[in-house]
């Protein structure tokens, strides 16, 4: 299992920052792994863009960190935010997104919200 080091958690700290605003970008941090993102930039918050990876194709941007985070549907699937990822480089085709988001989230030994496997 590969450890998922989490950038956000040092950017986070900024002059200023609250308790909140660390386990804020914790959640936010958790959530954008357990989807196939690692959040690259300080987070300031999820109503603010912040610089991100993904980890399906390694395109790079700046994304609200509320929309890295899937959905998950009246039948109780879960669902991406939307079919397309991101602008600019093609992502891998949406039909094989889930597969690859489930091998990321067992390499990394996080369910679908990014808490780890057991906890």
């Amino acid at each position: 299992m590969r450890k998922v080091t989490i950038p956000a958690l040092d950017l986070a700290v900024f002059p200023g920052a609250t308790t909140r605003n660390r386990d804020s970008a914790v959640t936010a941090a958790r959530k954008a792994a357990a989807n196939g993102w690692v959040i690259s930039g300080p987070y300031r918050g999820s109503d603010k863009r912040t610089d991100v990876v993904c980890l399906l194709c390694g395109w790079t941007g700046e994304k609200f960190p509320s929309h890295t985070r899937g959905r998950v549907d009246k039948e109780g699937t879960w669902r991406p935010f939307s079919k397309t990822r991101h602008k600019g480089k093609d992502c891998i085709p949406f039909e094989d997104q889930g597969d690859a988001l489930a091998k990321l989230r067992a390499e990394f030994g996080i369910d679908a919200e990014g808490n780890p496997n057991g906890a």
